[in-house]
C-alpha cells in the first residue's frame, strides 16, 4: 500500500496551531489536579525569585536552580524543596526546554540538602478507631452532623484520600445488604482513568458503621427535598443551604474541627489521618499486606511499607514482654 504526500479525500486536519493547542490540553491533562495546582504555585514562587535576583527562569540556569533550592530549604521541609524542583522540570519539558534538574551539581545540591536537613516529615497521624469513635459521639444529630459523619466514616473505612472524598458522586456508590462498594473512577495511583472499587462493610456498631452513616445521610437529603444525585458531599452553610461541591481543603478543615480534639496530638491531624488510621488499625489487626495495598490503591508495597512498619513496632510480643514483665 502507497501513502501518497499529497492531501486527498481523508478526513479534514486540523490546523497545526489547533493541533498544538490540542496538545497542550492533553500534556496538562496528564497531570493531577492536586499535581498540577502544586506545580502552579511552586512555579510561581521560583519566577518571582528570578524576578528579584534578575536572573532568567525559563529556560534557568542550572545554577540559579541550585542557588534557588539552597535559599529555600532554609525555611520550608526537604520534601517542598524537592516539589519545587519538579515544578521547575515540569515547566521546562512542557516549554520544549531541556530540564536543568539533570545537571549534576543539582543533583548533588538536593542530595546534600537531604542529609543536612533529613528528609523524614513529620506528616499526619494515623487518626485511631478509638479517637474517631469519640469524634464521631461529640457530633450533633442534625442534618450537617450526619453529613459530616458519613464523610469522615467512609474517608476512614475506604483508606480514601480527601480528593477521592470530595470527588465522590452518590452514583458512585451502590448499597448491598452486605454492605456497599464505592467506584473511585480516578485516583493519585490511576491516572489512566481506570477505576478501583472499595468495599465497605458494615460495622458491629450501627452508630460506627459506614455503610448506615452513609444511608442515614442521603435519607436525609431525599427528606429535606434534595436531589439524590450529583457529589456526594455538599458544603452547607450555617442557614442549611446546600452549597457546591466540597473542596479538598474544606475536608482538611472538618476533620481538624470535628477529630482533632480527641486525638493526642491534634497539631499533626489532617484529612490524610483517616486513611493512615484504617492503614494502621489493618496492620495492627495482622491483616496481609497485600489485602491491605488492594483496598488502599497504593502503586507500590514500598509505599505501603512505612504505614506497617509504624503499626508494628509497638505489637511486638516479645519486645512488650521486656518492659511489661
Amino acid at each position: 500500500m502507497s501513502y501518497p504526500l499529497v492531501p486527498g479525500d481523508g478526513p479534514q486536519l486540523p490546523a497545526l496551531a489547533e493541533a498544538d493547542a490540542e496538545v497542550a490540553a492533553f500534556v496538562e491533562a496528564s497531570l493531577a489536579p492536586a499535581t498540577r495546582a502544586t506545580y502552579e504555585s511552586q512555579w510561581k514562587l521560583f519566577v518571582g525569585w528570578c524576578l528579584e535576583v534578575g536572573v532568567n527562569p525559563l529556560p534557568a540556569d542550572p545554577q540559579d536552580v541550585a542557588r534557588y533550592l539552597a535559599v529555600r530549604a532554609r525555611t520550608v521541609a526537604t520534601a517542598t524543596v524537592a516539589s519545587a524542583l519538579q515544578a521547575i522540570r515540569h515547566v521546562h519539558e512542557a516549554h520544549g526546554y531541556p530540564a536543568p534538574t539533570h545537571n549534576p551539581g543539582i543533583k548533588r545540591t538536593l542530595s546534600g540538602i537531604r542529609r543536612a536537613k533529613g528528609s523524614r516529615s513529620e506528616g499526619s497521624d494515623p487518626i485511631r478507631r478509638v479517637e474517631l469513635w469519640r469524634a464521631l459521639d461529640a457530633i450533633e444529630d442534625t442534618h450537617r452532623g450526619r453529613r459530616d459523619r458519613a464523610l469522615l466514616l467512609l474517608g476512614w473505612a475506604g483508606a480514601l484520600r480527601r480528593s477521592e472524598i470530595v470527588a465522590a458522586d452518590v452514583d458512585h456508590l451502590t448499597f448491598r445488604s452486605e454492605g456497599a462498594v464505592l467506584l473511585i473512577p480516578r485516583s493519585k495511583t490511576d491516572q489512566d482513568g481506570e477505576g478501583a472499587l472499595i468495599a465497605l462493610h458494615r460495622g458491629r456498631d450501627p452508630r460506627y458503621c459506614p455503610v448506615v452513616a452513609l444511608e442515614m445521610w442521603l435519607a436525609g437529603e431525599a427528606v429535606n427535598g434534595h436531589p439524590v444525585e450529583g457529589p456526594l458531599f455538599l458544603g452547607i452553610d450555617r442557614h442549611g443551604n446546600r452549597k457546591g461541591r466540597l473542596t479538598a481543603q474544606s475536608v482538611n478543615l472538618l476533620v481538624k474541627q470535628r477529630v482533632a480534639p480527641f486525638c493526642a496530638r491534634p497539631e499533626h491531624v489532617s484529612a490524610h489521618g483517616l486513611r493512615a488510621g484504617f492503614i494502621t488499625e489493618a496492620a495492627e489487626l495482622g491483616v496481609p499486606d497485600h489485602r491491605i495495598q488492594l483496598h488502599s490503591r497504593h502503586r507500590s508495597r514500598e509505599a505501603l511499607s512505612l504505614y506497617i512498619r509504624t503499626a508494628q513496632l509497638l505489637f511486638q510480643p516479645d519486645m512488650s514482654r521486656v518492659v511489661s514483665g
